[in-house]
């Protein structure tokens, strides 16, 4: 594919990078998750949500909330 289009390829070192804020941006959402004072139960499927599926609504609700009770106070 580099033949026909390199601007459409990534770089490794780009590819690398993406993949660490990837991992990064995993790692706050999880310590979010885990200050929030809510039930076990609950905290179980935002991680599941995280892992599975990080743009779920549930887990952005519950991201979203945590920025601004930060943000207000």
């Amino acid at each position: 594919m580099e033949q026909y289009d390199p601007d459409m390829v990534i770089s490794v070192e780009e590819r690398i990078r993406l993949k660490e804020e990837r991992y990064y941006e995993l790692l706050r959402r999880k310590s979010i998750i885990d200050t929030l004072d809510i039930s076990k139960h609950k905290k179980r499927k935002l991680l599941r949500d995280l892992y599975r599926s990080p743009f779920s609504n549930r887990l952005s609700k519950a991201i979203v909330e945590t920025n601004f009770e930060e943000d207000s106070h």
